[in-house]
């Protein structure tokens, strides 16, 4: 899958660099949900690309109808006709040349599926589209089709973020790729494609059809379809002639007349609305068995989500050790998130789904139970994810011979008492084996319930040929993150993670604040987001910390790579860790660890290498901090031995093959175990329902989180006069500080506050920091000053104005209601 933020556009579902996914059906396939319709029109070499993307697609319970549009090239007929005999599920239909529109609906007259899926002969889609796509319509009855966002790639490349979520900005532009999966009773209902448009567009004119009918669908928020650009093709034929566009918009107007004169009736799409009580089902309607080689292991990995995080990339390496080792690996997420890190985990394995994107929370047990039956699953390894947990007895009812697993971090004392280890202890009886991060833990685990003989502990490691200083050029790296005039031998501190409670980054800014104070020299560098950011943005500004702290946001392997190159100090004061596999990065660039002494981290930073630092009175503990650090930035000397300790304690005992290793064997003792011990076994029907149970129970809980945050929110302005900050409750003023701070315009403000010719003409009254605000600790206060500052009027007084209200309400929609205004 392509990654947004270093689009490879030469890498195409096609591509050979692509990992091994060849998944073929298990026997005959009858009755299958899916027609897949190609109109084909004198096709080229390559619609041999299309072929395989169709031939490597997740589902295979399907036929492909090849509706061949009165082609003249004997070539192109002869490749369709081999494309059918080489297979049973491909049909050749022949028509008259009548353009696309009129071959898609001959295509779904002649379908046997209950959903047709509009392919063009040079488009390229995703190996899990199909079934993604599927299971959302599925999810979904109120949807009428599924579409995905696409890549635009060949004479010219881009990225489409959007699709059916657009509503009527559709009457302007067409936003929606027709690669889609739709309802096949809808199609013909509908009436179909507008026979009489031959060149371009007959799609934009589908949808609003569509939408005049009452019917919408959904777009999964992936970049799951190709869309080959030509450099003549049918849409540049109308886009390219500006009388032939104009006329073709006439005919649009005219034709959806009604659409186009109340624009409100357009339909808009629907949200994935996780938090709905509904039943919780266990039917699966249509099977997907696939055959597997004999012998290969097949795993489901269940995991949270797929973001930035220490955990997070202790997932990527089990999946690139795993794969290594002849493992088939399938990813399932079961949080909602953005997934950043999506494209990194696709480049290993094919198989990830991240289920918020495309099904309601009530249909992920019985989604859990059909890839298990598909995918032949042998084994199956759970990390951080209380779904997962409450879904054990269901999936070992139904899968009594799959071996389970489970992989552990840290125990939060302040999160459902122990977090993750606590759940794994609870359900042991249900586990074959644990692992943990750290002898730590393990005891932690024993002490609370969990079978001892089955904890194994296996440290996170890390690659230090893959992360090795020698691999950049330090000087080159350092001088991105320095100004002009700076040092060059000035300290970076570094930090990456999550900005959430356990890392503790408010704390984090007040020891680079009293070191700042204290007269020391350095820059930190911060990368990573969460919903703290905007509290570490807040605490920044009132400090006046902006000349010495930069936030990155969350980045990539390879910058994190690079970021740690060209860093001195490695900064992790947290609440909770495991042993953090930051620091195994930091120490294996040559980077010196100051860390919290909590966990096992002991484990790993030696005095000879970095320095630990024990949880303490808030004062003491933040003096300590400050004394370590001065010592590093005040002493190269002591910095460089300390960095030279460090990455050879990693080589010496941390590598990361020994952790590939340590974990394909405890997967293979989780087999044995699950052999040789006396399983609790419990009727297929008491688990279904003790699972409908759990996941109503997970539900209300996820809306209680909501509807307290709401509670606690401001009525009618989120950043406006809705809450007396000296009578509301702190949680509300936190929410309205959260509000203001994380908002684009008061980030951009503050930004631009920051840089150099402001500071000549802007001067803080005493007592306040640059955006005017009080530099006080209770936010009570800090939210009356911040109102009172000259920024927060600036902003309500440029969203007041008729200008940005009529660019609001283009952009989403005539509804729209701006909080700040």
């Amino acid at each position: 899958m392509i990654d947004p933020q270093r689009p490879e556009y030469d890498d195409t579902p096609a591509s050979a660099r692509r990992p091994a996914f060849h998944p073929q059906p298990a026997g005959a396939v009858s009755n299958p949900p899916i027609s897949i319709v190609t109109p084909c029109y004198n096709v080229g070499a390559w619609f041999e690309e299309t072929v395989a993307c169709v031939r490597r697609q997740s589902f295979q319970q399907y036929e492909w109808l090849l509706v061949d549009d009165g082609s003249t090239d004997p070539q192109s007929v002869s490749l369709l006709e081999r494309t059918a005999r080489q297979d049973a599920r491909v049909r050749v239909i022949r028509q008259a040349n009548a353009g696309p529109g009129a071959a898609r609906n001959l295509g779904a007259r002649e379908a046997r599926g209950e959903f047709l899926f509009w392919l063009d002969s040079d488009d390229l889609i995703e190996p899990t589209y199909l079934e993604k796509a599927l299971w959302c319509l599925i999810s979904h009855p109120d949807f009428e089709f599924c579409n995905a966002w696409p890549v635009g790639f060949g004479s010219e490349r881009y990225l489409w973020p959007r699709g059916f979520d657009r509503g009527a900005e559709n009457l302007r532009e067409n936003q929606i790729d027709k690669t889609a999966l739709v309802r096949r009773d809808v199609h013909l209902k509908m009436g179909g494609f507008d026979e009489s448009i031959r060149i371009g567009h007959e799609d934009w004119d589908y949808w609003l059809s569509m939408a005049e009918h009452g019917c919408w669908g959904w777009t999964i928020p992936e970049y799951l379809i190709w869309y080959r650009r030509h450099a003549q093709s049918r849409i540049t034929l109308t886009e390219g002639d500006a009388a032939r566009k104009s006329a073709f918009n006439d005919f649009l107007r005219a034709k959806h007349a009604a659409l186009f004169a109340e624009p409100r009736r357009f339909f808009r799409g629907r949200d994935l609305d996780h938090l709905a009580p509904v039943q919780v089902s266990f039917e699966v309607p249509w099977p997907n068995p696939l055959s597997h080689p004999e012998g290969r292991r097949r795993l489901l990995f269940i995991v949270p989500w797929l973001t930035m995080g220490g955990a997070d990339k202790f997932n990527l390496d089990v999946l690139r050790q795993l794969t290594r080792r002849g493992w088939d690996v399938t990813i399932v997420t079961t949080m909602p998130a953005e997934h950043v890190w999506l494209p990194e985990f696709t480049r290993l394995t094919a198989d990830v789904f991240c289920m918020d994107k495309f099904l309601r929370m009530a249909d992920y047990p019985r989604f859990l139970l059909y890839l298990m039956a598909s995918r032949g699953i042998t084994h199956v390894l759970v990390s951080n994810s209380q779904i997962a947990y409450e879904l054990l007895p269901l999936l070992r009812s139904h899968f009594p011979e799959a071996a389970f697993a489970d992989y552990c971090h840290s125990a939060p004392p302040g999160w459902k008492d122990g977090g993750y280890p606590a759940m794994a202890a609870r359900w042991t009886e249900c586990l074959d084996l644990h692992g943990v991060s750290s002898r730590q833990l393990r005891h932690w685990m024993s002490g609370r319930g969990a079978a001892a003989e089955r904890i194994e502990v296996c440290y996170t490691n890390i690659d230090p040929e893959e992360w090795s200083p020698a691999r950049f050029d330090r000087g080159q790296e350092r001088r991105a993150y320095l100004e002009a005039g700076e040092p060059e031998d000035l300290p970076l501190l570094v930090w990456t993670g999550r900005f959430v409670a356990d890392k503790r980054p408010q704390f984090m800014i007040e020891i680079l604040r009293e070191l700042r104070d204290g007269g020391a020299a350095f820059r930190a560098l911060l990368a990573g987001d969460g919903e703290l950011r905007a509290e570490v943005v807040g605490l920044i500004d009132r400090y006046d910390l902006g000349r010495q702290v930069r936030l990155l946001g969350p980045l990539s392997n390879a910058r994190i790579k690079s970021l740690l190159a060209a860093a001195d100090v490695y900064l992790l004061p947290s609440a909770v860790e495991g042993v953090s596999l930051a620091l195994f990065e930091a120490m294996s660039m040559g980077v010196v660890p100051v860390s919290a002494d909590v966990g096992g981290q002991a484990e790993l930073v030696t005095p000879e290498v970095g320095y630990l630092i024990p949880h303490a009175d808030p004062r003491t503990e933040l003096r300590a901090y400050v004394e370590v650090l001065r010592r590093l930035i005040d002493d190269p000397a002591h910095r460089r031995r300390l960095s030279e300790a460090a990455r050879a304690r990693i080589v010496a005992h941390f590598n990361l093959d020994e952790m590939g290793r340590r974990m394909h064997e405890m997967l293979l003792a989780a087999g044995e175990n699950r052999a040789r011990r006396d399983r609790p076994s419990m009727p297929p029907r008491t688990a279904a329902q003790c699972a409908a149970v759990s996941m109503d129970r997970l539900r209300l809980e996820l809306l209680a989180d909501q509807l307290w945050l709401r509670l606690h929110a401001p009525s009618n302005d989120a950043a406006g006069a809705g809450v007396d900050p000296a009578s509301a409750p702190l949680d509300a003023v936190r929410a309205q500080l959260a509000f203001i701070e994380n908002s684009r315009f008061w980030r951009t403000i503050q930004y631009l506050r920051r840089v150099w010719p402001s500071r000549l003409f802007v001067r803080p009254a005493p007592g306040q920091n640059g955006n005017g605000a009080a530099a006080a600790e209770d936010p009570r206060d800090r939210l009356r000053a911040i109102r009172e500052s000259r920024s927060y009027r600036l902003v309500r007084a440029v969203k007041r104005t008729p200008l940005y209200r009529a660019y609001a309400r283009r952009k989403y929609g005539p509804n729209f209601v701006d909080n700040w205004a």
